[in-house]
């Protein structure tokens, strides 16, 4: 029906630049990773891994998750582990911004594991940096709000990116 109808989206390379470039000029000097097992879950964490190093941005942790929700919730729970043992260490060695390189399903169970567990997440000032795939998708924090509340997604519109 439509011969000649081609849809460009925006390169996940692009995305990664821009996470890494905008974590660089907030100072942020440590990443979380959290990316789904799939061909572009990998793919995006790969970009995000190759330009944190470039930076000079240490990932102190990278999980990859499928879609299992059973895998989902013990990401969550070794999180929670970490984060309260760092905390009765007195250290801070868990970094408070996530980027997450995952699709909607992921997302959700993320943060409604955030959710169950209390406000710890919040407490300590974590924030999510999020993909294309949720900056538009209200779904995805809907009840959920309190986990996600500070985060930065965004969207690629129209132009050029330098």
């Amino acid at each position: 029906r439509y011969p000649t109808f081609l849809r460009i989206v925006p390169s996940d390379e692009l995305q990664a630049k821009f996470i890494i470039q905008l974590a660089s000029e907030i100072k942020f000097e440590r990443l979380g990773l959290i990316s789904s097992s799939s061909t572009w879950g990998k793919s995006g964490a790969a970009s995000i891994e190759r330009y944190a190093h470039r930076s000079g941005i240490c990932l102190s942790y990278v999980y990859q998750v499928d879609q299992i929700e059973k895998s989902v919730i013990a990401l969550v729970d070794d999180l929670i582990d970490k984060i309260n043992a760092y905390m009765r260490d007195g250290g801070c060695r868990v970094p408070k911004p996530m980027v997450i390189f995952a699709e909607q399903g992921i997302l959700q169970t993320i943060f409604k594991q955030l959710s169950y567990r209390g406000n710890l997440w919040k407490r300590r000032g974590h924030l999510f940096i999020g993909v294309k795939n949720w900056a538009n998708l209200h779904e995805v924090i809907k009840g959920n709000e309190h986990v996600t509340l500070g985060s930065i997604t965004f969207v690629l519109a129209e132009g050029m990116i330098n």
